[in-house]
């Protein structure tokens, strides 16, 4: 895990935010990123679109605090039901053995 990533590439967050950036950016916790093109702001805002995260502008740094990945929606594809009531639990008595 990294705690922190400072990128600075100079016009190559495209490249670096492109295809597959989710694999690695799971593994960042705080991210900041000088962006150089609002080409490359859009490539970056994709890449992080499957995280939760506390933005922060810092001068010419976009700052991404707390990198989550959100969690899918479960899927449920069988029939609904209702949920069912639930019933006090009571115990019968042990019988007691003869001694």
């Amino acid at each position: 895990m990294v705690d922190i990533l400072k990128i600075d590439i100079e016009g190559a967050e495209s490249t670096l935010f492109g295809e597959d950036a989710e694999r690695w950016l799971k593994c960042v916790r705080n991210l900041c990123v000088e962006i150089h093109s609002p080409e490359a702001a859009s490539i970056v805002e994709q890449a992080l679109r499957g995280f939760q995260f506390e933005p922060l502008q810092s001068g010419e740094y976009n700052v991404y605090l707390n990198l989550t990945p959100k969690r899918a929606p479960l899927r449920h594809d069988g029939p609904r039901r209702e949920p069912t009531k639930s019933r006090p639990l009571t115990l019968a008595p042990t019988p007691s053995r003869p001694g």
